[in-house]
């Protein structure tokens, strides 16, 4: 059995032509095209908002921690008043110094600092932070794509499912027609008294039937495009429009297929998100390990301090503290023991993305090939109910068959129109999940 990559219409049959195309504009419904439609869901679809949100946080979270490479500087600056009585300490003697009287009278107190602290050396504790913020915004920024990819999806299935219930609507509405015309030569025959009376019964039950059958699809309608608006981020409701059907895409090569699964793992971003933060736990637990270690800083600082602004004081200083945190009551360890158990889940998670990502291309292209070859049978199939309708529809005229023939061939077409329809839906669909399941969807975030 062989596939054609390429959507082949089965040609010569007019019914199917007239099936597939658009119904006519009104004033009232402006065109929405699929570029449109994904245009607008690229724009305004929420996921991907809080999406890209979230990659821009990420990259601040990467200015944030850089900072831990660069110097610290503050000032502090201070007014006090208050008394300025000695007051002894252990080991002083008041006996040796005469000391004023103790007073309740206050005194100005100015003070200004500038202080500057620098790491000079942690044990890789900034380093390791560094790089898993580095690591998260990649892993973020693989999310934005990978969102994206489902979007552009959900879109291509939200269009087109509003395109087959447009086309089942109009189809509902030809077949109340269809029902009419018969009613009216049921009508016309029993007049004549060539047919019983049921027969208008029976075409009239046909009529009601095809007007809850547009009543359906116009529901079913109006659901789509509410489905559709939504993935498109739109938040008021809105249906005064009608969608087409878009040029036939290119073709899907079979070398694009060939060693699909290797190819999709360096492509897809749902993958390169997931090893990035396992990059990120490696940085993690660097971080978390040099806990075990100090952490050696340089200070300087210069003040000027007096009891009145014209004349303070200044005094510098400089100097360096080494920081040895050696028992932190098991909090190091179990830290760094959580860490590896965090990177033990995202490994396990990994390949079983790996495994799903196996398995999505598999379906995706079992989904491809039953519906491209559904496609020129059903095709065959409208053909075939539409010609035979006409036939009952002719030996019902002449007296020759029964209004049961005509209900039924009609029915037939109903199916083979719906079957049709539903080939093409599905065949867009499974095409576009076939790209994102291989990692080929071109749309620009």
């Amino acid at each position: 059995m062989t596939t054609s990559w390429r959507p082949q219409v089965a040609s010569g049959w007019l019914a199917f032509a007239l099936l597939v195309a658009p119904p006519p504009a009104t004033a009232a419904a402006r065109l929405l095209t699929l570029d449109d439609a994904l245009s607008a869901a690229k724009q305004d679809n929420p996921l991907l908002i809080a999406a890209r949100a979230n990659a821009a946080a990420a990259g601040y979270k990467v200015d944030e921690v850089r900072a831990g490479y660069l110097p610290q500087a503050n000032v502090v600056a201070s007014y006090a008043r208050g008394t300025s009585n000695f007051t002894p300490r252990p080991g002083f003697s008041s006996f040796r110094l005469q000391l004023p009287p103790e007073s309740m009278t206050s005194v100005d107190y100015y003070s200004a600092a500038l202080n500057v602290s620098q790491t000079i050396y942690d044990f890789g504790k900034t380093g390791g932070v560094y790089d898993a913020a580095i690591a998260d915004g990649e892993a973020a920024a693989a999310d934005v794509k990978t969102t994206a990819d489902g979007v552009y999806v959900a879109t291509v299935a939200a269009y087109f499912a509003v395109l087959a219930s447009q086309e089942l609507l109009q189809a509902a509405h030809e077949t109340e027609r269809q029902m009419q015309r018969h009613l009216e030569l049921a009508v016309a025959q029993t007049s004549a008294g060539v047919r019983p009376k049921i027969d208008v019964t029976r075409a009239k039950a046909d009529v009601a039937g095809a007007t809850l059958a547009v009543i359906t699809a116009d529901n079913r309608l109006a659901m789509a495009k509410s489905a559709l608006n939504a993935v498109m981020g739109l938040s008021e409701t809105t249906s005064d429009y009608r969608v087409e059907r878009p040029p036939a895409p290119a073709a899907l090569e079979p070398a694009l297929i060939d060693g699909s699964l290797q190819a999709a793992l360096a492509k897809r971003a749902d993958h390169r998100s997931l090893r990035a933060k396992i990059d990120a736990m490696t940085g993690l637990t660097a971080a978390a390990t040099a806990g075990y270690l100090p952490t050696l800083a340089a200070s300087a600082n210069v003040t000027y301090a007096g009891l009145e602004p014209k004349a303070l004081v200044y005094n510098w200083g400089v100097g360096a503290t080494l920081t040895w945190s050696f028992f932190s009551g098991l909090a190091t360890k179990s830290a760094v023991d959580e860490l590896g158990a965090h990177r033990l889940a995202l490994e396990a998670s990994l390949k079983n993305l790996e495994i799903g990502i196996r398995n999505e291309i598999e379906t995706a292209l079992l989904a491809l090939h039953e519906a491209t070859e559904r496609r020129a049978p059903a095709a065959a199939m409208l053909g075939a109910a539409t010609e035979t309708l006409e036939m009952a529809e002719g030996r019902y005229q002449a007296g020759a068959g029964s209004i049961v023939e005509v209900t039924d061939a009609q029915a037939l077409v109903t199916q083979a129109r719906a079957a049709a329809i539903g080939a093409d839906y599905d065949l867009e669909v499974a095409r576009a999940r076939l790209l994102k399941a291989l990692g080929d969807v071109d749309w620009s975030t």
